[in-house]
């Protein structure tokens, strides 16, 4: 179909500049014709997806979930995977996919990260994490302490995610 409308435009854009004023109005209305197609087509199909989804996984109730970085969100992602022993081995992919890797200071946020998980531990950090000797400039540990921030947030949305108040659902 659109092998014909890419032929039709280009057959449009040959003949109608030696037309006349019939022509030009033809091809006016093929192209708003076209239009109103492509967008009726659009909608039916986000519609059709729609329908698929339900008939797969039927109603399910979904939450939206906003961070303000990718950071939070993998720690989120994180979170919600380490209740099943089968995800742990994805972690570590999960962090090379969605986070640098290689700088010292994303290194260390890594291991402390999944050692926490490992443990069963909770996300809370103090100045003792991001003061790491291993990290000599002031703007590294800086950033350091902003990924834990990041973390630590991820675990407040987890935790309203995992147990929500009663009539409410997680924002």
């Amino acid at each position: 179909c659109s092998y014909l409308l890419t032929f039709q435009a280009n057959l449009q854009l040959i003949f109608i500049p030696h037309s006349g004023v019939q022509g030009q109005w033809l091809f006016i209305i093929s192209v708003i014709i076209s239009w109103v197609y492509n967008i009726w087509l659009s909608h039916e199909k986000a519609d059709i997806e729609e329908a698929i989804f339900k008939e797969v996984l039927g109603e399910p109730r979904l939450h939206k979930v906003m961070f303000p970085n990718h950071t939070s969100a993998v720690a989120f992602l994180l979170l919600v995977s380490s209740n099943d022993p089968r995800d742990r081995k994805i972690w570590h992919q999960v962090l090379d996919k969605y986070l640098p890797w290689g700088p010292p200071v994303w290194e260390i946020w890594r291991d402390t990260i999944t050692e926490r998980l490992n443990h069963g531990e909770s996300f809370k950090f103090d100045k003792n994490h991001w003061n790491c000797s291993k990290l000599t400039l002031e703007d590294d540990q800086k950033l350091l302490k902003g990924l834990f921030w990041d973390a630590m947030d991820a675990m407040e949305v987890y935790d309203t995610f995992k147990n929500p108040k009663v009539g409410s659902a997680p924002q």
